[in-house]
Formats: C-alpha cells, sequence, structure tokens
C-alpha cells in the first residue's frame, strides 16, 4: 500500500504542471484521464492544506475529484519548535480553524477533513492529541518511522504507542479512536534515509552523485549556471510598515502578519519587494509513506 501526500500552500501553477501530471496521464486522444491502481479505482491523494499562499480554488477543484483534504495549520510558523510547547488553544486555532477556513473558502465539507500532519513533523505530545479528539479529528499522520522491513502499518492509540519517537513530545496516555499514521522512511539513490521525497537525493549524474557522497551539495558546477534564487531569502531585507489585508471567511487569529528570521508572511499571499517575489515561501513537500501490502503487491491509494 503506497499514500502518497502533500503538505503546505496549494498553488494553481502546481496543480497544472505536477499534481495533473501524477494523477493523470494523456490518452491517444491527447485528453488526459485519471491514472488507476491494479482495481481499476483512480489513483487519489491527500493534501495536507496550509493557509499560507493556498488558492482555495484549486483546493475545491482537487476536493470535488475526489482526492483527500487534511489540516496542516494556518500559519505553519516558525521556529519548529514552538509548536513543541504549543497550548491546547494554539493547537485549536491552527488546526481546527484551518479546517474552517477549508470549508469558508474552498466549500470543503468539515466532516471530510478527518486528517493532520503537524508543521515540520514537530510534535506535540499529549497537547496536540487532546486537541484532535475533542475536535473530532480521525488522525495525524505526522510520524517519522524507520521501521520498513516489515513495515510498520497505521495503528490506534487506544493504548500506549510503541513507535520510537524520533522528534519530540509524542502521545504518552491513551486516546481512544485517534489514529497514526507513520510517515515510512525511505532511501534515496544514495542510500540515505529520508521521511520526504524532497529530502532524498537522486543525482542525475555520476559526477553529481560523487559530490553528494562529498558533502558538496551545496557548491555549484563550474559548468552549471548559479541561480541566485536560492540566496535571495538569505539576502532579501524588508523595511517599511506592512499592514494586514482582510480576507473574508478566515478566523480574526489568522488575518496577520508575521514575521520570522527576516521572511514576512501573510496569510493568502506572497510578500514582494520591489521587483523580486517573496520567496520564502514554504517549501513544496511531496511525501510518501509506503506499507508493504501483506500479499507482497504495492498499490496506490
Amino acid at each position: 500500500m503506497v499514500i502518497i501526500s502533500f503538505e503546505g500552500g496549494i498553488r494553481l501553477s502546481e496543480y497544472n504542471h505536477l499534481y495533473q501530471q501524477i494523477f493523470k496521464k494523456v490518452n491517444a486522444q491527447r485528453r488526459r484521464e485519471p491514472r488507476v491502481n491494479p482495481n481499476g479505482c483512480p489513483i487519489r491523494g491527500t493534501f495536507f492544506v496550509s493557509h499560507d499562499y493556498t488558492d482555495y480554488a484549486v483546493v475545491q477543484s482537487l476536493y470535488h475529484e475526489g482526492h483527500e483534504i487534511a489540516a496542516h495549520s494556518i500559519s505553519k510558523r516558525l521556529p519548529s519548535d514552538w509548536w513543541a510547547n504549543a497550548t491546547l488553544r494554539d493547537w485549536t486555532e491552527e488546526m481546527a480553524d484551518e479546517r474552517t477556513i477549508l470549508r469558508n473558502l474552498a466549500k470543503v465539507n468539515v466532516r471530510d477533513v478527518k486528517g493532520m500532519r503537524t508543521p515540520y513533523l514537530q510534535m506535540g505530545g499529549n497537547t496536540q492529541f487532546k486537541m484532535m479528539q475533542e475536535n473530532g479529528f480521525l488522525y495525524d499522520a505526522s510520524m517519522p518511522t524507520i521501521q520498513n522491513n516489515p513495515a510498520l502499518w497505521p495503528y490506534t492509540l487506544d493504548y500506549l504507542s510503541t513507535q520510537e519517537c524520533t522528534v519530540p513530545p509524542c502521545p504518552h496516555s491513551s486516546f481512544p479512536g485517534v489514529w497514526e499514521v507513520p510517515i515510512v522512511d525511505l532511501f534515496d539513490k544514495m542510500g540515505w534515509k529520508c521521511n520526504q521525497v524532497d529530502q532524498c537525493l537522486f543525482p542525475t549524474t555520476r559526477r553529481k552523485g560523487a559530490r553528494a557522497a562529498n558533502g558538496e551539495l551545496c557548491a555549484p558546477l563550474r559548468d552549471e549556471p548559479r541561480s541566485d534564487a536560492a540566496h535571495t531569502a538569505s539576502a532579501l531585507v524588508l523595511r517599511g510598515t506592512l499592514q494586514p489585508g482582510s480576507d473574508a471567511g478566515i478566523p480574526r487569529h489568522a488575518n496577520r502578519w508575521r514575521s520570522t528570521g527576516g521572511v514576512v508572511r501573510h496569510g493568502g499571499a506572497g510578500a514582494t519587494v520591489g521587483d523580486e517575489p517573496h520567496v520564502g515561501r514554504q517549501r513544496r513537500q511531496l511525501s510518501a509513506v509506503a506499507v508493504s501490502a501483506a500479499d507482497g503487491s504495492g498499490a496506490a491509494l
């Protein structure tokens, strides 16, 4: 069984050029049609949506195409360890209220938003799972595991979890009816473990593979053009006063500017300085949780 999931802001460009290619193929008549599982059912994905930079019209399209929509917070704020100490109210405002935004702006039925993933896979301990239980979330999909032979299957928290805690704090109490869907680590072409595809390394040439093995990932090759886009975030200095906008259907606490490490973020839009688009956006993250099927086959759900 393979679960294909994405996390972060959902944008039109990715819908047109990435999601369409993953979930659809071009037939002989040059028209797109759904890719299907061996049993003939269309392949579907799970989209863990954060509010920043999300185009809710795209979310609505994905929802009506049959993909699962789940919560990934409103702010996805930094630093990541903020989530480890977040209060019950913080978790409720970030996750349960993101579900409200999905209902108001993308017309997603609240009862269909059953899952969540924490930002940066930073667990929130018992507080996080208490929020889930109080707000009717069915499952969390935030805990990486190296157990892959056999792979660790989803399990309930009716009893104490025996899964290793890689990003504490993890739950240490019973939460009947709440599930954990582990993120099973992958192995890239270098033999390194990664729990998300965008963290895996797939060198396209032997030379790049050798550079990666020597820890030279950030050093550009002499014959490769250097892109300034990767360095813009660290060099970008934002000056002046930025005023919050107003978006209908968004809880008040979500409608404000947040500044972290020189990067200014606001729910629903990207900041622009001069002629340079704000590049401190949340990275698109594609993760695949691979679990071996009992009969040895692999089917994408």
